[in-house]
């Protein structure tokens, strides 16, 4: 429906096999403070699916991944995720 999705866990896994995660907000938004590189990134919410992507932070710099994209059990979503980006969406 394309408002924001509150409440879904973002995972940013680095190639140690380190996890980070964080709550999207209200409105979807939420952020992580990770060292610079490449990560694998998830999302996880009661009734979605997510696919994983990749993403690249940058040092000193606001990043920002390609759409995951959920499907909940009543039908298709676009998720937007990243790392301090625009809100996940339902």
């Amino acid at each position: 429906d394309g408002r924001g999705l509150a409440g879904a866990r973002v995972i940013l896994i680095n190639s140690d096999g380190g996890r980070f995660s964080a709550i999207s907000d209200e409105s979807g938004y939420y952020a992580l403070d990770v060292a610079a590189g490449g990560y694998g990134i998830s999302a996880e919410h009661p009734g979605y699916a997510f696919t994983s992507g990749q993403v690249e932070a940058l040092a000193g710099l606001v990043s920002a991944a390609r759409p995951l994209v959920g499907t909940p059990l009543s039908g298709p979503s676009v998720s937007k995720a990243g790392y301090l980006l625009p809100p996940v969406f339902s």
